[in-house]
């Protein structure tokens, strides 16, 4: 189509009937040459991809709401558009009783659960995906709508889910990276898994919560991915009881006791530290708390990487060598106790930069008037 298009426009040239054109377009051309010979590489580059994408239907750099509209259903979900966000409510107190299933596991100290009163919710929604879709065969998500935060419908592993989109389809990964919204887990689907979530399905709050298991801490800097793979297979698909014994307001995090259901003598932390597979933490203890004016002190590794980061997938392909570097950053005196921004010298590791300077300036003012408190306690 391209050659027809220039042999054409060769022919109208020929065929023009001012003398001076072709000695016009050669001055152009050069005057063209040179103001491109000032730009950078990447201007040059950028300007390239943009004559390329102009020859598309609707270029990227032109598509806007008004062109989005005329192919997304209008009860469907708009880019932007966020489930609410609840705060933990009364029933999470200290102490309170539980009954859970762990839906997927980072470590010990990073999981994310069900409540078994949730689970009829799952299935529910699960149909109303189903329903909506059935009716309605255009509801399938073009790909330039598969942005970053656009919250969509996928079937996974035989069920319809609430998806968040991490990153869309690349030149070098045509796959859709999503983050579960119910489950805690993500994967990689190819685009044409994805559909529209109808816009009632955005009044439920994801149904995932955070939790933390009490009264350990790993052996080492981190939890070794052996470690976190025997407690997998100790939570995984089974009823758990649980008792809550703190509560992460701000972060929305349960630290909890767990057993399982079928033997409540021995808890799943005992389990673990008897087998030497982590160490028997005091901190939640009330003599240990009272010698830090009632705060509980939380390991560097309860703290980091944050659920935020995790959810965000930035620990997407996290090997112990990723493990490893990571506690180079974390562990060095300067972050927690100076709140020095951090250096990922890894250039494909900026976003985890980005999240750990983010991470940090929550965590100073929190920190910095704790401290405060403990020198005032000392004065006294």
């Amino acid at each position: 189509m391209l050659k027809i298009d220039e042999e054409a426009e060769e022919s109208s040239l020929k065929t023009s009937s001012n003398p001076f054109q072709n000695v016009l377009k050669d001055d152009q051309e050069v005057e063209e040459v040179e103001l491109e010979s000032e730009l950078s590489a990447e201007c040059r580059m950028n300007n390239f991809i943009q004559r390329i994408q102009s020859r598309e239907a609707v270029p990227e750099y032109a598509l806007s709401d008004a062109v989005f509209n005329v192919d997304k259903p209008r009860d469907a979900v708009a880019l932007g558009v966020e489930l609410p966000v609840v705060t933990l409510a009364e029933e999470y107190l200290v102490g309170n009783l539980l009954i859970l299933e762990i839906s997927e596991v980072y470590s010990p100290f990073q999981f994310w659960f069900h409540e078994d009163k949730d689970s009829q919710l799952l299935n529910q929604m699960n149909k109303q995906i189903n329903d909506s879709i059935e009716c309605a065969s255009y509801w399938q998500m073009p790909p330039y709508f598969m942005k970053p935060g656009y919250m969509c419908a996928v079937r996974h592993k035989f069920n319809w889910r609430r998806a968040r989109i991490i990153h869309g389809p690349e030149a070098y990964n045509k796959n859709v990276s999503l983050y579960f919204v119910d489950y805690g887990n993500a994967a990689e689907v190819p685009p044409e898994d994805l559909y529209f979530l109808h816009k009632s399905l955005m009044d439920q709050p994801a149904l995932a919560k955070r939790g933390t298991l009490t009264d350990v801490y790993p052996l080492g800097y981190h939890w070794p991915s052996d470690v976190t793979e025997i407690f997998r297979h100790l939570v995984s698909d089974r009823q758990l009881h649980a008792c809550i014994k703190d509560v992460d307001l701000d972060e929305r995090i349960l630290f909890v006791t767990l057993w399982d259901t079928n033997d409540h003598q021995v808890t799943l932390s005992s389990k673990m530290i008897s087998a030497k597979l982590a160490g028997s933490s005091r901190n939640y203890c009330d003599d240990v708390r009272a010698l830090h004016s009632g705060r509980r002190l939380r390991y560097v590794r309860e703290r980091l990487p944050s659920f935020d980061m995790l959810e965000s997938q930035l620990f997407a392909a996290a090997t112990e060598e990723f493990e490893d570097m990571f506690d180079d950053i974390i562990y060095k005196t300067e972050f927690l106790r100076d709140f020095e921004q951090p250096v990922v010298r890894n250039p494909f590791r900026r976003e985890l930069q980005e999240a750990l300077v983010a991470w940090l300036e929550k965590f100073k003012p929190v920190e910095l008037a704790w401290r405060k408190l403990q020198e005032e306690i000392k004065k006294n």
